[in-house]
């Protein structure tokens, strides 16, 4: 039977995997392409799910919550400028969570933080590391439907 850092890694190596290759079967000319001019584009969900990753890796490292500049996330978006640029961005904060999760502690899994989605979110750090295997799981799905919306329905 896996431990929660073996299965965690894996699960999220793997849908990082996807969600990249996803990426790489979406049309260029939709990259950065808005449906009704107002949803995501599929090029600031990667630099999103890239940043959040970082961002969990910091966390689970520190075992507690971390001080976040706000500027960081507008700054992370401008050092992604293109698709490339947000791939490796997701690539490198994917290496780095999957790192920290195999090292993580095992007696620590079940200890709780709070965090920062409002009062009285508290979670185990064995959920905020499943957290960014969901956080990506949804973004492919997100960018499974914007290929619908440009007529592909058979890259993903």
């Amino acid at each position: 039977m896996p431990t929660i850092n073996t299965l965690a890694a894996q699960l999220i190596r793997r849908a990082s995997g996807d969600l990249a290759r996803i990426v790489t079967l979406t049309a260029p000319d939709r990259l950065e392409w808005s449906p009704l001019d107002e949803g995501r584009t599929v090029l600031d969900q990667v630099i999103e799910v890239a940043k959040a990753t970082e961002i969990g890796a910091r966390t689970l490292e520190a075992r507690g919550r971390i001080k976040l500049d706000p500027r960081e996330f507008d700054e992370h978006k401008a050092k992604c400028a293109t698709i490339a640029d947000a791939l490796a961005s997701l690539s490198q904060a994917t290496d780095r969570i999957v790192a920290v999760i195999e090292a993580f502690p095992p007696q620590h899994w079940d200890d709780t933080i709070n965090l920062p989605f409002g009062e009285g979110v508290d979670r185990s750090f064995a959920e905020l590391a499943m957290m960014h295997y969901w956080h990506m799981t949804y973004h492919y799905a997100q960018i499974a439907y914007i290929q619908t919306l440009y007529g592909d329905k058979e890259s993903w």
